[in-house]
């Protein structure tokens, strides 16, 4: 999949509820900063993440993806499809 496809896919999911992030989706945007961002709606996003992709982000990887490209990559690294 490319970055595009994923970065659409990744925008389509903060959209929804219960994150409901409406701007500054970009790559270079670090998770932890969006609009009332907390550990709860972070782990909720990575397993929808996880869900979309079809991937699994392991554990220990969690704290390390800060920004949405670090994911882009992550997802890259592990894609199924």
């Amino acid at each position: 999949m490319n970055d595009r496809k994923t970065i659409k896919k990744i925008t389509r999911i903060l959209k929804a509820k219960p994150f409901r992030i409406t701007a500054g989706i970009r790559p270079e945007s670090r998770i932890k900063d969006f609009k009332d961002w907390d550990s709860l709606k972070h782990l909720t996003f990575l397993i929808a993440v996880e869900n979309e992709f079809d991937v699994e982000i392991a554990p220990e990887e969690v704290n390390k993806i800060n920004t949405l490209a670090e994911l882009i990559g992550k997802i890259g690294e592990n894609d199924n499809s």
